[in-house]
């Protein structure tokens, strides 16, 4: 009996040695790669490559189903690569673009810099993988440091961020903010366990339309896929979602506390405001869902460029599960609750104001954005920073709102689309234009059918080139822009035809370039491209355009000739 007491004793003894052994560790891997992550310094990443799979690496993108319905979820290819960070070179390292839509360049990739692809369980100062994000849709390159850490002051599971100065093969291509990866290391800091399941939302939702674009990342598929299913019914069911049921599969006040700071700090691109940019992770030891916040590049706006109507600024419920949660009283109330304790708590102008201030001072010699543009970028972060209390706090010494139904600028249900071809041509030169007299530039021509039928509604044309894109609704700064201007005589019907093409591909020589929102994004807009009563097709504008011998430069030429297919506009 006493020596199995004593061996019960050694047992335990062992055991707590080991998880003490095993909690040490993980502290030391926290504590090792804390240092990456030092917002009071700006990492120097030099990458080494060879020239023709860098070339590859950038102009590779994700595959997008038809109607932008699907995508596919490992696009990028690894190449290898000698990778020094700040001053320590790592030789092997693979290395890769990455990014869904808007983020998705070939001038300033983002990338992900993974350790062990090469070389098994290697890892440098404990991270298996590095993500940088080219902050290509904020020229203050300040919006994700600030964003994260706001994230974790309010308590949310978030990854650590700080900022890089990035050069490929001696290309300075700027600063790039260096996010901590959703992997094991993440999820163990903030769940103990990662065996769960990982999903990542692409301007995805819990509705049928937009289900198939939350993508199983880690974890037994099958299961996966039953739990977030679970989770999609219950959202779904009855005329009013089931709180209860619903806090059996989600954690409701964790998600309570990201959506109220989402809206805070008008991060619009997120769940609340775009159902995109976020991460979901099933915590089987808790058996329920956890939000984790991504893609915080575009915050600090309201109520962000895709909503063309008066919202109400202390919520946003674009997403399913917002919307299904506003329409309960009882949440209404837990949220507004929320939104208060953070604005009493943690909102603080003078901490953020500084946090920009520093932002900003350790950039300022290695900037490749223009500076005008940086500081146009500050200061309306100034603005929100000082007005954003106000306007909170109004709304919520006021009854709530109702979340109104609001537009959203969304490819149009398959069934219902009557097809529309445009083919045509243009020829101009690059350079400054009067936006007054477009019809008297350049030389243009569009020939428009719907439904299998000649249409001719235009008879004046012309085209203007630019060499960067001032198009707000497409975040592609670098890309050079074509626009054709087709009017009718009376000139109360006018046509914006937009090609953003990526100068990556063109090298002086003709060149035949897919319509595919990344060789060559097309948009029209019918009336006043800055009126947010026109009529747009921003995306699934699909086909080809052929470019002649082109280089991109003031005073160059440039002519193409295109064919392509789209939804016609609803008839008026």
């Amino acid at each position: 009996m006493q020596q199995r007491h004593l061996f019960s004793t050694i047992t335990k003894v062992f055991a707590l040695i080991v998880i003490g052994s095993l909690f040490r560790e993980s502290l030391s891997r926290a504590d090792e790669s804390s240092e990456l992550f030092a917002t009071d310094q700006l990492l120097n990443i030099e990458i080494e490559l060879d020239a023709k799979d860098w070339y590859e690496l950038r102009i590779s993108h994700r595959t997008v189903g038809e109607n932008l319905s699907k995508i596919t979820e490992k696009p990028y290819g690894y190449y290898q690569a000698n990778v020094s960070i700040n001053g320590q070179t790592v030789k092997n390292v693979g290395v890769r673009k990455k990014g869904f839509f808007g983020s998705v360049v070939s001038t300033r990739p983002s990338l992900k810099l993974r350790f062990d692809k090469f070389v098994n369980n290697r890892t440098f100062h404990g991270l298996e993988m590095m993500t940088l994000n080219n902050n290509v849709q904020d020229f203050s390159q300040a919006h994700q440091v600030m964003a994260y850490e706001f994230f974790d002051r309010v308590g949310i599971p978030s990854p650590r961020c700080n900022l890089a100065r990035v050069s490929v093969n001696g290309e300075a291509l700027g600063i790039y903010s260096h996010i901590e990866s959703i992997r094991t290391p993440f999820i163990k800091r903030h769940f103990a366990k990662s065996k769960g399941y990982l999903f990542e939302g692409y301007a995805g939702d819990f509705n049928d339309e937009d289900f198939a674009r939350i993508v199983h990342k880690t974890g037994n598929e099958e299961k996966a896929t039953t739990k977030l299913t679970q989770l999609k019914e219950t959202i779904n069911q009855g005329d009013q979602i089931n709180v209860s049921d619903l806090e059996g599969i989600l954690n409701l006040e964790a998600f309570i506390q990201l959506w109220a700071a989402e809206v805070l700090i008008g991060h619009w691109d997120g769940y609340s405001g775009n159902r995109n940019n976020y991460y979901l992770y099933f915590d089987k030891q808790r058996d329920l869902f956890y939000f984790i916040p991504w893609g915080a590049d575009a915050v600090f706006s309201d109520p962000g460029p895709f909503i063309f109507q008066p919202v109400p600024k202390s919520v946003k419920a674009m997403g399913l599960l917002c919307k299904r949660l506003w329409e309960v009283p009882e949440i209404r109330d837990r949220y507004r609750v929320e939104m208060q304790r953070q604005l009493d708590e943690v909102w603080n102008e003078d901490r953020m104001t500084k946090a920009l201030i520093k932002a900003q001072a350790m950039i300022a010699r290695h900037l490749t954005v223009p500076s005008v543009k940086v500081a146009g970028s500050t200061q309306m972060i100034h603005a929100f920073i000082k007005n954003r209390r106000n306007d909170i706090q109004n709304e919520l010494d006021q009854a709530p709102e109702d979340w109104p139904e609001v537009y959203t600028m969304r490819p149009p249900d398959p069934e219902s689309v009557v097809p529309m071809q445009l083919k045509g041509s243009f020829s101009t030169v690059f350079g400054p234009s009067d936006p007054n007299k477009i019809l008297e530039q350049g030389n243009a021509a569009l020939s428009v059918t719907i439904a299998g039928k000649a249409q001719a509604p235009f008879t004046r044309f012309g085209a203007i080139a630019e060499t960067k894109n001032n198009n707000f609704m497409i975040p592609r700064p670098d890309y050079p822009q074509v626009t054709l201007v087709a009017s009718n005589e009376a000139g109360d019907k006018t046509w914006h035809l937009t090609f953003l093409i990526d100068p990556i591909r063109v090298h002086g020589e003709p060149v035949t370039l897919e319509a595919d929102h990344f060789a060559t994004w097309v948009q029209l807009v019918d009336g006043d491209p800055f009126s947010p009563t026109a009529r747009r097709i921003p995306f699934g504008i699909m086909g080809t355009l052929e470019l002649g011998r082109t280089t991109i430069a003031n005073g160059e030429a440039i002519q193409g000739t295109f064919d392509l297919m789209t939804a016609a506009f609803p008839e008026e």
